[in-house]
């Protein structure tokens, strides 16, 4: 139970294949590094009838979960039919957790923090490609999102691309409302295989090195979300559904 401050659990390297729910379940632990995944190789298996696979690696209500070392996690693209509906890491109502150094590819959602706070999600590689004769394009959502209140969260320094300029991530990063007080920090996302490289309707966002906002595709923001200029707010632009 999440009242024990003693856990200590390595995973390290495991081969996870044609999964069925998730490769990796973990709920209710704590400490300061509760459970610690260390590479390894996850993949779903297909989507049938009786068979619907979420996140690869699923926690709730933990703490102290740190996930690196080059872990592989990948979607299926090489199989007949629709493409796609893979789930990378979801951490829900988790907190002090770290996503550090992994590989990502053809993935509907990559990285999903949903109420989770101070987290830190940095390094990583999200990118999509078809492998194989009968391969199928996969569905691309979202690269790295945020939501459930996910607040006090730092996102640095990882690379997303889409599969080509036809089939594209829909949004790289999406810092939801309620996603307050997050850090941005020198992310690189590629304009042509991501429609939306930020969508930011969080408060507070901070935005450090060089992270990619904007480029050909603009940067959006919803009604009332305001961007904000100096160290005081002195300047404050936004739109109210009616007026600017």
């Amino acid at each position: 139970t999440n009242d024990d401050l003693n856990w200590d659990v390595h995973i390290i390297r495991p081969i996870i294949d044609t999964f069925k729910k998730h490769a990796v379940y973990i709920t209710n632990v704590d400490g300061v590094g509760s459970v610690s995944i260390i590479g390894g190789y996850y993949v779903a298996a297909k989507n049938t009838a009786s068979v619907n696979p979420e996140a690869a690696i699923y926690a709730t209500n933990s703490n102290g979960i740190c996930i690196t070392g080059g872990a592989q996690i990948l979607g299926l693209t090489n199989h007949d039919g629709d493409g796609n509906t893979d789930d990378g890491i979801r951490l829900d109502s988790c907190t002090s957790c770290s996503i550090i150094g992994n590989r990502f590819a053809n993935l509907q959602y990559a990285i999903s923090l949903n109420g989770t706070t101070y987290s830190t999600i940095q390094g990583n590689v999200i990118s999509a490609a078809v492998t194989g004769e009968d391969a199928q394009d996969p569905s691309l959502v979202e690269a790295i999102r945020l939501f459930g209140n996910s607040t006090f969260n730092t996102v640095g320094n990882n690379t997303i691309r889409g599969q080509s300029g036809s089939n594209k991530y829909t949004k790289g990063i999406n810092l939801a409302s309620g996603s307050d007080n997050c850090k941005l920090i020198g992310n690189i996302i590629d304009s042509t295989t991501v429609t939306t490289q930020v969508d930011d309707s969080a408060s507070g966002t901070g935005y450090a090195g060089g992270t990619t906002v904007g480029g050909s595709s603009g940067v959006d923001f919803n009604d009332s979300v305001k961007a904000r200029f100096g160290t005081g707010n002195d300047l404050e632009l936004y739109h109210d559904g009616s007026h600017s």
